[in-house]
């Protein structure tokens, strides 16, 4: 699912809102485009720069998760982090919990990489390879955030989710790899399924996610 526009508050939150199907393992799309005003704001006004993002579904909220950094104060590792992965998890049908799952750094080389992005504060911890910023946008470098989601727990019913594990064995299975090396395969088949809503009340499917610089 990719952006087709953006919403953003006085105080510079853009919100992008997804219709989900659950128990499906999603790819939901946020377009470099889209976050690089967010980052040139944040350097502009000489404050950290650094953008995050949550999720967000009701009154519940995921920890925030760096998607773009350049200062090794908050992330020590810098660059723009183009793959997330989020756990939406149910009891009985009824949402509990938004929760990250920590896609490690193994891709570029571990925590002592300089494109490592770290969080360790809150109950998720991050880390998270970046791609360094002069390179986004040059041959073909697309520096876009694919966000993956799945969901755990059961449904209303007693029946167990099943994508919730998936998200949780990315790494060890390379399930990553397979989504990155296919992004415009799998844009185009979510995108013919169901649209990004922005700026609307998410239904009981909806999941968002808010940018914030």
């Amino acid at each position: 699912m990719t952006i087709s526009g953006v919403v953003q508050t006085s105080q510079g939150v853009v919100f992008a809102t997804f219709e989900l199907e659950v128990d499906s393992l999603m790819a939901l799309r946020i377009n470099y485009t889209d976050t690089l005003p967010l980052y040139t704001k944040a350097y502009n006004n000489d404050s950290a720069s650094i953008v995050s993002a949550v999720m967000f579904r009701g009154g519940f909220r995921s920890e925030a998760r760096y998607i773009v950094s350049e200062d090794t104060a908050y992330s020590k590792g810098v660059g723009w982090v183009t793959s997330l992965a989020g756990i939406m998890k149910f009891s009985k049908g009824a949402l509990t919990y938004l929760q990250w799952n920590d896609m490690t750094c193994n891709k570029c080389g571990g925590k002592a990489n300089a494109r490592c992005i770290q969080v360790t504060t809150g109950t998720d911890a991050q880390h998270s390879c970046g791609t360094v910023a002069s390179t986004c946008g040059v041959n073909g470098t697309d520096c876009s955030l694919q966000t993956y989601v799945g969901a755990s727990g059961d449904d209303r019913n007693g029946i167990a989710f099943n994508s919730g594990w998936m998200i949780q064995e990315i790494n060890r299975f390379s399930v990553l790899s397979l989504y990155d090396n296919s992004k415009e395969d799998l844009t185009s088949a979510a995108s013919s399924n169901a649209d990004a809503v922005i700026g609307e009340t998410p239904t009981t499917s909806s999941s968002s996610t808010a940018l914030v610089a």
